[in-house]
């Protein structure tokens, strides 16, 4: 069986505790043993501070 996660515009940048929800996402993912990610969308919303 393959095991896979759709994501899409998460848009980490925007959450006050964005960069912790990503982290947690992320060890998920990995605990769940997922095959592969689909990420449909962006990640998130450049803005001029991040130096993008």
């Amino acid at each position: 069986m393959i095991r896979f996660v759709v994501i899409t515009d998460l848009h980490y940048d925007y959450i006050h505790d964005g960069d912790r929800r990503i982290n947690e996402l992320i060890n998920k993912i990995k605990s769940e043993h997922i095959d592969f990610v689909i990420s449909s969308g962006d990640l998130c919303h450049p803005i001029e501070e991040k130096g993008r």
